[in-house]
């Protein structure tokens, strides 16, 4: 493959989260049987401010990055993976190593299912919360960048309020656009030919529109795939990486997939970047 090495650990992206939220769900509803910490869990458990042994997962939702897990009572789970947490299910007791949140289930044929949350960084955070201290967790997102509020209209909007910021900047605020992390940031920028250290107010709604197609080309292709795995990185829930690279045209590449030219990389406010010179102006 045509990659650009020493390129550090992405964390998970809203394709990788959608893609663990559907894994997950392929066997609900399920009555939570037991649950467990380890000793490191108070580091991602924030809030545990209700029981939810007993209650049944009905369905698992996502808004952004961030997954959310229903139970019956009005109780839910907010859980955001950070750098490198992952969930994951399986017919028989998860024991790897780092799993911190250990749910055991019945499901309706009395077989149990096990679920853990696995993070090796501890970066990730969960909140064990009722309905309306949930709601308020996730109202600090902003759109989500896979829903229909996500529009060029908004996006055009969000950009000229941020004026001179560089537009691959602003498009990584969670509190704007909810679910675009490093990698989709660098590919909605090149399918839609813009700079990303152009300032944000610079961009027009012609380029907005063509960065709201880039972002839905990069979500579908990227949960086709499984999600994007970098060395050392994300793996689905039942433990498997990501085949999604083959998709990506600037970030982490070396030479560009729409045109052939040498990709350039630089740094914007910290975060390794990608761009083709010749497509992105």
């Amino acid at each position: 493959m045509n990659e650009i090495n020493n390129i550090g650990t992405p964390m998970p992206e809203l394709p990788e989260v959608e893609t663990i939220r559907t894994q997950l769900s392929e066997d609900l509803p399920l009555v939570v049987d037991a649950i467990s910490f380890s000793k490191f869990a108070k580091l991602i458990v924030k809030e545990k401010k209700v029981s939810i042994e007993g209650e049944t997962l009905l369905n698992i939702g996502r808004k952004g990055k961030v997954l959310d897990f229903y139970f019956s009572g009005n109780k839910r789970m907010i859980s955001g993976l950070g750098m490198s947490g992952s969930w994951q299910i399986s017919g028989e007791e998860i024991s790897v190593k780092h799993a911190h949140i250990k749910l055991k289930f019945l499901d309706g044929d009395g077989k149990y299912v096990f679920m853990a949350y696995v993070d090796p960084r501890r970066f990730g955070k969960a909140h064990i919360v009722d309905t309306q201290r949930a709601e308020v967790l996730l109202a600090r997102l902003g759109v989500d960048v896979s829903s229909h509020d996500f529009t060029s209209k908004y996006l055009f909007d969000q950009l000229q309020k941020r004026g001179q910021n560089p537009v691959k900047a602003v498009l990584l605020e969670q509190a704007v656009f909810a679910g675009i992390g490093n990698y989709m940031a660098s590919e909605i920028c090149a399918l839609a030919g813009v700079l990303p250290s152009r300032q944000a107010r610079e961009v027009s709604k012609a380029e907005c529109a063509k960065m709201i197609k880039g972002c839905h080309r990069v979500i579908e292709r990227s949960v086709e795939s499984g999600g994007m795995t970098f060395h050392g990185g994300y793996v689905d829930a039942s433990g498997k990486k990501g085949e999604g690279l083959k998709n990506l045209v600037v970030f982490y590449q070396k030479l560009c997939g729409m045109c052939g030219s040498a990709v350039v990389k630089s740094e914007i406010k910290g975060r390794g970047t990608y761009h083709c010179p010749s497509c992105q102006k």
